[in-house]
């Protein structure tokens, strides 16, 4: 699960928003300089991505892209993920997607930042709206292209939305098995309702 599915399974509160963005972004020396409003969110997003590694279907969806993807086939799943959310969008939820990018970006931009990099680095993605990176395929591979950027051994993300895309149907009915689960796994987590 990458950025836009950690947002969705926020359960639309502003901190829980903040913290389980922030947690991958986080330093050590970052966390005692934390909003303890925020600790929440980045116990979420951790139940969120230990819930989704160990999900029988996530399981067998990183099977099926290791011979493309390789070591990095998790990675690729978990940022393909957030294009196959964007593809079943209304299956989840009633909320227009244009809207719920524009209450995450909103949340995020009204944070006071101070020196605290970590939310000046998210509300930078906000400011370039980077949730339109999970509409389209195009679009997505901007995605990977920055990993690729940032990996320290071979990987396939050059070609990563092209070789996913040929496995797509079973990836999007695997997803779906899934999804369901991690969303009420989450809202259970949080105690929430919605």
């Amino acid at each position: 699960m990458n950025y836009l599915a950690h947002a969705f399974l926020s359960c639309n509160d502003p901190d829980l928003l903040i913290g389980n963005l922030l947690c991958d972004m986080l330093k050590p020396r970052d966390v005692s300089a934390l909003d303890p409003r925020w600790e929440r969110g980045l116990e979420l997003h951790r139940f969120i991505d230990t819930y989704a590694d160990d999900h029988q279907a996530n399981r067998e969806a990183v099977r099926i892209i290791r011979a493309s993807q390789g070591k990095y086939a998790p990675v690729a799943l978990d940022i393909y993920q957030d294009y196959l959310l964007h593809q079943s969008w209304s299956l989840y939820t009633e909320q227009e997607y244009g809207a719920f990018a524009q209450m995450c970006y909103s949340i995020i931009l009204l944070q006071p930042a101070g020196d605290f990099k970590p939310l000046s680095r998210l509300q930078s993605m906000a400011s370039a709206a980077w949730l339109r990176q999970y509409q389209t395929p195009e679009a997505l591979q901007t995605v990977f292209d920055r990993m690729q950027r940032r990996t320290r051994f071979q990987d396939s993300f050059a070609t990563a939305v092209a070789d996913l895309s040929k496995q797509e149907s079973e990836l999007m009915e695997l997803f779906r098995e899934f999804f369901p689960d991690m969303i009420a796994a989450a809202r259970d987590f949080c105690s929430c309702e919605e």
